[in-house]
């Protein structure tokens, strides 16, 4: 996956999502399921990237 090339609104989106992952692990194996989720996330558009990022917000207890 090269970000770089990546549009730059998923690109941001992407970054928005490992880092609510990221802060919300709570060890190696979240982090580990993490990485899989960003990853995967190469080939969803961004609708679904913003759908992940509002789990993840709700989850945690994040608002807008």
């Amino acid at each position: 996956m090269n970000i770089q090339e990546m549009n730059p609104f998923k690109a941001v989106l992407m970054q928005k999502l490992a880092l609510l992952l990221f802060i919300n692990s709570k060890n190696k194996q979240e982090l580990e399921q993490s990485k899989k989720i960003i990853m995967s996330c190469e080939n969803y558009s961004k609708e679904q990237i913003i759908e992940l990022i509002e789990i993840q917000e709700y989850n945690y207890g994040f608002t807008n």
